[in-house]
């Protein structure tokens, strides 16, 4: 394989994204076949595995960093709490 010397740019497959509480997203790293070290700045808002899925635990907002090496690819995860639309209920 000769186009090894030409190194594809690592990439965060999303840079910022919502949630709804209780949803979870799969986060990815492109152009690096390193195991990223995940980590949540706010974990009771947002937590993620070292495989690189978050779970969105309740209203607010965290940032989501995949570190390599020395670089850190950052992810801003906002979680909503879902709206409820009232209904209405009759009691006889």
């Amino acid at each position: 394989d000769s186009i090894t010397t030409a190194q594809a740019a690592v990439k965060i497959s999303k840079k910022s994204y919502r949630l709804v509480k209780g949803a979870s997203l799969q986060l990815k790293l492109t152009g690096t076949k390193k195991k990223a070290k995940w980590t949540t700045s706010k974990g009771s808002v947002a937590t993620i595995t070292q495989k690189g899925k978050v779970s969105a635990k309740k209203k607010g907002t965290a940032t989501i960093t995949a570190k390599i090496g020395k670089k850190k690819y950052n992810c801003k995860i906002y979680v909503e709490t879902p709206t409820i639309s009232p209904r209405k209920t009759t009691i006889e």
